[in-house]
């Protein structure tokens, strides 16, 4: 029988029975707990720090084999020092469970960042660590991150010139940067919680209210805002900037505005404008042309006498167009670009450019070189100069000292054909005149006779260079009329062969007129006999006895298709020294030579043929060799 103590017994057996169960069912659902965890997990003894057990996430998270982890202490893993591992297991102890973000020391020597939870159990009396590591090391990197986001943002904030602000829809004041002191004079407290509308110019509320309420309406739409506000010191100034509607973000819930102080900016901008607009006007009405080319000679600036100057109808056909296109000859554009690039500037530079329609004309150019910002060659600014007009005057009047010299000389020659050639039959009148005069009686007839002979050939010889004289004077003054008709040229050598007979004939010159009898000329007839009479005249006087004098036609064309007729007059002479050919036809250089029988003469008549010549926009030449003959050639236009 069992007595009622012995089954208080069994029920405390029972009792403690059920309790062993439950304690052996917990310790087995936290082995199983913490060997299938994937959370790190280890186990330590709270009196020898060392790791007791370790999960298949311990092994894999600090990279050793089992065996070496349970080798291993806390303090071989985590980093403090042991008096601060002990204190942190104190504290354990006392609270039940800790929660510490340490750096724990993996197999490769890397130090990670953890966070680790310790709680504790007891074995056997003795008190057993349980810590769950996590690998907080991606999260410190996050943090930091935004740490540095912040600071970062905080820092551009702080630094900014520009004005960050927050305001409501009403636009209250929520938030300003510390810029806002620096543009507007007030402090961020002063204006916190303040209405920003009672400081913008009346004349801008309204605008500015109706693109704010454009943001709402369209959230995504950024707005340029442009607005006058009063500074603290009194002065209104000019802000530019931009405007988002942040009413949907909760961090926000505002407008954001950004804006800057322009009000300088606008002065320099209108300074500029003003200085640019009286910068055109000046260009614009200079007389001389301006312009400016890049370094590939494409004009990118030009003032509107360059449209005159060059002959076009408007900039658009200057600007873009390359300024080589002025240039007659490329040799001429280097040569500048040379002395440019050299020099850095070219002063007075004087060549010919072409207008729009080919025309040339004269040019003083000055320029500079421009560069750009790192110090190469970016192309050239200049002024050209219109100086056609001077250099025609500067022509004119070269031409004008050349004729005075021409003149002079011509002078010169003039008063020493009167003083020289005319003096000389007067001598000879005067002298056998007094001669005669004087002693006439003591002279018998012959001499008599011969006497006046020789008077006789003086007067005739005076006469003809008097007559010489008059002619090519009047021609040297223009007062002989022009009146060219048409001629048959055959027929006008003829009329003076005709009058040239006896002299050919007591030569007993063989005279040949070979000239074409159907060639009609327009000529001046008077002077075209003239020159038949000097020329034909002239190889009577230089053709010896028995010689031959020929006359020749052939015809010419020059590049305009006018034609010509060619006249020589060839004879068999004793030519000309090719030292004076030259001078045959300048009065200047004039040579008077007497002919074979000691014939006078004054070389006016070759120049007298030169200048009627030119009057028919005619040529004439001289091709002689000493002893050989002389051919003279002259061109006269054919009738159309």
């Amino acid at each position: 029988m069992v007595t009622k103590s012995s089954y208080q017994e069994l029920e405390n057996e029972i009792k403690k029975l059920k309790q062993s169960l439950e304690e052996e069912k917990r310790k087995c659902k936290f082995t199983n707990f913490f060997e299938n965890s994937k959370a790190v997990m280890l186990q330590i003894c709270s009196e020898t720090k060392k790791i007791l057990k370790a999960n298949d996430a311990a092994i894999n998270f600090y990279g050793y084999t089992k065996a070496d982890l349970l080798q291993k202490k806390i303090s071989d893993l985590n980093i403090l020092q042991d008096n601060e591992i002990a204190k942190l297991m104190g504290m354990a102890i006392k609270n039940k469970i800790v929660l510490k973000r340490h750096k724990h020391r993996i197999a490769s020597g890397e130090i990670l960042d953890v966070e680790v939870y310790i709680s504790i159990y007891k074995e056997n009396d003795k008190i057993i660590f349980v810590a769950t590591i996590f690998d907080i090391t991606n999260r410190i990197k996050a943090e930091q991150k935004l740490k540095n986001s912040e600071e970062y943002y905080k820092t551009l904030m702080e630094n900014s010139t520009d004005v960050i602000s927050i305001i409501d829809e009403n636009g209250t004041s929520l938030f300003r940067s510390t810029s806002y002191k620096q543009v507007m004079g007030y402090t961020v407290e002063e204006m916190l919680n303040k209405n920003i509308f009672d400081l913008i110019c009346e004349d801008d509320r309204e605008k500015l209210k109706m693109q704010l309420k454009a943001s709402i309406e369209n959230p995504d739409l950024v707005q340029n805002i442009f607005f006058r506000a009063n500074h603290k010191d009194g002065t209104l100034r000019q802000l530019e900037g931009t405007a988002k509607n942040m009413l949907h973000s909760p961090i926000i819930n505002g407008f954001i505005i950004n804006y800057r102080d322009v009000t300088e900016r606008i002065k320099v901008e209108k300074a500029l404008k003003e200085s640019e607009t009286n910068y055109k006007n000046i260009i614009d009405n200079l007389t001389d042309a301006y312009y400016r080319a890049n370094a590939n000679g494409i004009v990118t600036l030009a003032s509107s006498s360059c449209m005159k100057m060059f002959g076009y109808s408007n900039m658009g056909e200057v600007i873009g167009g390359n300024i080589e296109i002025l240039y007659p000859d490329p040799k001429i554009r280097k040569q500048f670009l040379d002395i440019l690039i050299k020099n850095g500037k070219v002063k007075n530079f004087r060549t010919k450019l072409l207008k729009k329609n080919g025309e040339e004309i004269f040019v003083e150019t000055s320029a500079n070189i421009l560069i750009d910002k790192d110090g190469n060659y970016a192309g050239v600014e200049g002024i050209v100069r219109d100086i056609t007009d001077r250099k025609k005057s500067e022509q004119a009047l070269i031409y004008s000292e050349k004729q005075l010299r021409e003149s002079n000389k011509t002078k010169d020659k003039f008063f020493s054909i009167i003083a020289h050639d005319l003096r000389s039959p007067f001598n000879a009148i005067i002298g056998f005149s007094e001669l005669l005069s004087d002693s006439y009686d003591k002279f018998d007839v012959k001499q008599q006779k011969e006497f006046i002979n020789i008077i006789k050939e003086s007067s005739k010889n005076a006469y003809k260079l008097l007559d010489n004289l008059l002619l090519w004077s009047r021609s040297q003054q223009g007062a002989i009329d022009f009146c060219p008709t048409n001629e048959n040229l055959y027929l006008l050598a003829e009329q003076v062969a005709e009058l040239s007979k006896r002299f050919l004939k007591d030569k007993k010159i063989n005279f040949s007129n070979n000239i074409l009898k159907n060639i009609y000329v327009n000529v001046d007839k008077n002077m075209v006999l003239t020159i038949f009479r000097n020329l034909i005249n002239n190889a009577i006087k230089f053709t010896k006895k028995g010689g031959s004098i020929t006359l020749i036609s052939s015809f010419l064309q020059n590049n305009e298709n006018n034609k010509f007729v060619n006249i020589t007059i060839k004879d068999s002479g004793v030519g000309i020294p090719q030292k004076n050919i030259k001078k045959l036809f300048s009065i200047s250089g004039n040579v008077s030579t007497n002919g074979t029988e000691d014939e006078k003469g004054t070389g006016l008549g070759l120049i007298i043929c030169k200048e009627f010549i030119d009057k028919h926009s005619g040529k004439i030449w001289a091709e002689s060799e000493v002893g050989k003959g002389s051919s003279f050639i002259f061109t006269l236009p054919l009738s159309s």
